[in-house]
């Protein structure tokens, strides 16, 4: 069960981790034009 928690948890992150590099690399292209 711990494992799961972990794995789901890792895999939040992570999804959290890509979404802010988006919404940054937008933002930094949006700067730039």
């Amino acid at each position: 069960m711990l494992l799961i928690t972990s794995c789901m948890h890792q895999h939040r992150c992570y999804v959290g981790s890509q979404t802010l590099f988006k919404t940054l690399a937008a933002g930094h292209s949006l700067v730039w034009m």
